[in-house]
Order: structure tokens, then C-alpha cells, then sequence
């Protein structure tokens, strides 16, 4: 099997000549090179009249493609259940970020763990593109309740796609309760309007304060 340069050098051709290829290979195909040629890729898409049908760039989906790295590694992690068991069951994950103009905004490799919610969020740091999206979904197993808190502060709204929302308990906050101001309205719930439907359950605030 032949690997890196060796299917494309022709020594007859002086674009193609070894020297030249290398030469190449070591000044541009690296991080940095990259990320900038990617760049410039997204910016051109985005003048394509056709993209604005599909999306207006503000939304991006994030997903993680899972592969087996059966070598040592530094990003290749154990997981029985992506990988199986063994010594040499170990895997990576690429996350992949794609806008809703079907354009590639960048990725990242990290290792093949079960949760990699944080990661995306390093991702999206990390994207080649000049604008960043402002919404960003995933799928069910790549979120946490801490993500969205993370999301929110560094400006970005989280939107996993959840599969079992239906089974998601909420809460509401109500800091009259601090204060020991409890209306009859606070007690009855009749301050939240259509969110009383949902069944909520309240946070005990002063508890919290005690503990």
C-alpha cells in the first residue's frame, strides 16, 4: 500500500517533483495553513446566491465521528462500548462542524470518550471561520445540564436535539422566597401563566442558602 507523496510525485513534471511536493507539504499543510485555506473556502461559499436557500450561517450542527486508532496514541481513549473490549480497542473522535449553509466551519480530534459536550464547546473556539454561528445543535449524547450554562456565557445558545424531553423534569426559581415575601399568588403558582402546565417543580432557595 503506498502512502503519503509517492501516487502523486512524476519526475517529469516540476510541479509534481518530489522536492517541490515536499516543499510544499512542510510549509503549507500544517495547523495554521490549513485553518487559512479552510477560511477562505467558507468565505467564498458564502458569496454563492443558492447558500441563502438552505441557511442563513447562523446555525451550525456538531457531531462526532467515531474511529478506531488500534495504536498508542495520544487522543485514542478505551471505550467498550464504541471500541469492545481488549488492548487494542481504543478510538478518537472527530468533531465535525457543519453550518446550515452545508459548509464545513472546522473540527477537532479528541479522544473517543462517551460524552464530548465540553469538547464541542472548544470547537466552536476553534472554528476556521470568521463568523461564528450562533446557535449550535448536537445530538442526544452530547449534552449536559453544565454545557448550557457554558454556552450561554461565552454567547452561544445551546440546542441539543433530545430524545426523551417528554421525561425532562423542570424547575423554576422564585427569589420571593429569600425574602419571605410569599404572596398567595407566588404560593398557587399563578404568577407563570402557561409554564404552570408543565409542571414544574420549585427550587427550594432557602435550603440551598443554609447548606
Amino acid at each position: 500500500m503506498q502512502c503519503g507523496l509517492v501516487p502523486v510525485i512524476k519526475e517529469g513534471m516540476p510541479a509534481l517533483a518530489e522536492q517541490r511536493l515536499l516543499g510544499v507539504e512542510k510549509g503549507y499543510f500544517h495547523g495554521e495553513g490549513i485553518a487559512g485555506a479552510s477560511a477562505r473556502l467558507v468565505d467564498k461559499q458564502a458569496g454563492i446566491g443558492i447558500t441563502a436557500d438552505w441557511g442563513g450561517g447562523l446555525v451550525a450542527s456538531v457531531d462526532g465521528m467515531r474511529f478506531v486508532v488500534p495504536l498508542s496514541s495520544l487522543h485514542a481513549r478505551p471505550s467498550p462500548l464504541y471500541w469492545g473490549i481488549g488492548k487494542r480497542a481504543r478510538g478518537s473522535t472527530w468533531l465535525n462542524t457543519v453550518s446550515d449553509t452545508v459548509m464545513g466551519l472546522g473540527g477537532l480530534l479528541v479522544p473517543g470518550t462517551l460524552r464530548d459536550s465540553l469538547f464541542i464547546l472548544d470547537a466552536i473556539h476553534r472554528l476556521d471561520a470568521a463568523e461564528h454561528p450562533e446557535v449550535i445543535t448536537t445530538d442526544q449524547g452530547s449534552y449536559s445540564d453544565v454545557v448550557y450554562g457554558l454556552f450561554a456565557i461565552c454567547g452561544y445558545q445551546f440546542a441539543p436535539r433530545h430524545a426523551d424531553i417528554t421525561d425532562t423534569q423542570l424547575w423554576w426559581v422564585d427569589t420571593a422566597m429569600l425574602e419571605g415575601t410569599l404572596t398567595r399568588d407566588h404560593r398557587s403558582g399563578n404568577t407563570w401563566g402557561d409554564f404552570n402546565t408543565l409542571g414544574l417543580r420549585r427550587v427550594s432557595l432557602p435550603a440551598i442558602v443554609q447548606h
